[in-house]
């Protein structure tokens, strides 16, 4: 069992700066993300039995990490976004004020669109997650990705108003 807990966290290691950038966009807030990534620890822990191969550890990862998200919203958990000074997070750089403004858009819109658009969009444009980790993440097939990017880029565009 030690030996077990061991493999688990050297695996958790090297996808847990990209776990913990993905709660963080998805739920736009810092204290939520946290307790979605220890959440997601926890369980992975517990089931890590199961997993049949280790290549798939990290979208094994971000599947359990999705799924606790989308819980938590079912339980209709009311959760405040993330304040602008906090997108310093998210991006791990200074913004400007112009860019801000942007990304305060951007967030807005994106909480508009369907969660699954919503997740394709910020693991494949924001985080630079190849489709077929996406579908992985998302249990779809690679067209269903790339429709599901497809759209949100087009729902984002007409809520933006972008042409």
């Amino acid at each position: 069992m030690e030996n077990l807990k061991e493999k688990y966290f050297e695996l958790v290691k090297p996808v847990l700066k990209d776990l913990e950038q993905f709660a963080l966009h998805i739920t736009r807030n810092r204290d939520f993300s946290r307790d979605l990534v220890n959440e997601t620890i926890i369980e992975g822990l517990s089931s890590f039995s199961n997993l049949n191969s280790n290549g798939s550890f990290k979208s094994y990862m971000f599947t359990i990490a999705k799924r606790k998200y989308c819980d938590i919203l079912k339980q209709n958990r009311r959760v405040t976004v993330a304040e602008p000074q906090q997108f310093d997070e998210l991006y791990c750089k200074q913004i400007g004020p112009d860019e801000l403004a942007d990304l305060n858009l951007l967030y807005d819109a994106m909480g508009k669109i369907s969660t699954e658009q919503k997740e394709a969009f910020i693991l494949s444009e924001i985080m630079g997650f190849k489709d077929k980790e996406i579908a992985k993440i998302q249990g779809i097939s690679l067209p269903n990705v790339k429709i599901r990017i497809f759209r949100a880029r087009k729902n984002l565009r007409k809520l933006l108003s972008i042409e």
